[in-house]
């Protein structure tokens, strides 16, 4: 047990690395004496640790998950696959942009064989019958001991929120094209709401979570043989004050649109992408009760075999 722990706590420690390590990259694309092929290199560099970050993020919750879930192993078991599907979406996403998926495969395969390795993947077990060996493990419904209607229980989403856009826009659409084009985008996801803007000739799509507007994004861009114009949705700025307009000057671009630029080329939202990584202390934490449920179940199971 204390091994796994270690490895575990290896892993927060790389996963926070790599952050940083993501920081210091976009923080680079504030000098102006770079070149573009040197911008390039950093915007691919930190769209493939982005991935990186993504699935070890994915192995450190399920780790802390395992730990803080042994009260309800049904929803555990719910959680590391849902886990895991959103890995595999995250994996056809970037098959689809062209892009090399090697470590990805590496990573969702390895987040398998950790969540089996948890025992997130074995199948419920079912109630026990006359003779049959007595369940372990604290809180259990096998001792007869039912769960605390306070118990809180850990998921992935009380770790982190997904607050990237989930709203693509469509250029050039006539109102005769709207529905087809609708109907066209609902084959990848759900489209929650549409705006239609006809003196732009533009439609907004919003979906019903970021997994589904990424991949509209990446396998929409067709529709019946015509290039459409896809874009991640950009709240409109409203326009400056007649005053202020007055004393601006022409500057050079600012470090926010360098960074917009950057966030369309990566199909995502920086600031929520980074924030998202995070882990609140409690959930960092985790790793540590772990150790404390397993040596309560080694005690528990001594004192069985005394009695």
């Amino acid at each position: 047990m204390k091994k796994k722990l270690e490895i575990q706590k290896q892993k927060q420690e790389l996963l926070n690395k790599q952050i940083k390590e993501q920081k210091l990259l976009i923080s680079k694309l504030d000098k102006k004496n770079l070149s573009t092929a040197e911008k390039e290199l950093i915007v691919k560099t930190i769209k493939s640790l982005s991935a990186n970050i993504e699935a070890l993020r994915k192995e450190v919750e399920l780790a802390a998950m395992a730990a803080k879930s042994k009260e309800s192993p049904v929803q555990a078991r719910q959680i590391a696959q849902k886990a895991i599907l959103d890995q595999e979406l995250d994996l056809i996403t970037h098959q689809n942009t062209g892009e090399d998926t090697t470590e990805l495969k590496k990573k969702v395969e390895e987040l398998k064989q950790e969540a089996k390795s948890l025992g997130l993947l074995d199948p419920p077990t079912k109630g026990r019958g006359r003779g049959a060996a007595r369940g372990r493990g604290r809180g259990t419904a096998l001792r007869g001991r039912p769960l605390p209607r306070t118990t809180r229980v850990w998921t992935r989403e009380s770790a982190s929120l997904d607050h990237r856009p989930k709203q693509i826009t469509v250029d050039e659409i006539t109102p005769e094209q709207k529905e087809d084009i609708i109907e066209h985008f609902n084959e990848f996801g759900i489209v929650d709401n549409e705006e239609y803007i006809e003196d732009k000739n533009t439609l907004n799509l919003t979906f019903r979570t970021r997994k589904e507007a990424e991949i509209a994004y990446n396998k929409g861009k067709t529709f019946k043989g015509r290039a459409l114009k896809i874009s991640w949705y950009r709240a409109p700025v409203p326009p400056p004050s007649p005053s202020a307009a007055a004393v601006t000057t022409p500057t050079t671009p600012t470090t926010p649109t360098v960074l917009k630029k950057v966030e369309e080329e990566l199909g995502l939202d920086i600031d929520a992408e980074l924030g998202k990584h995070e882990f609140d202390p409690e959930t960092e934490d985790a790793l540590l009760l772990g150790e404390d449920f397993d040596e309560e179940e080694e005690e528990e199971d001594g004192r069985s075999w005394k009695r």
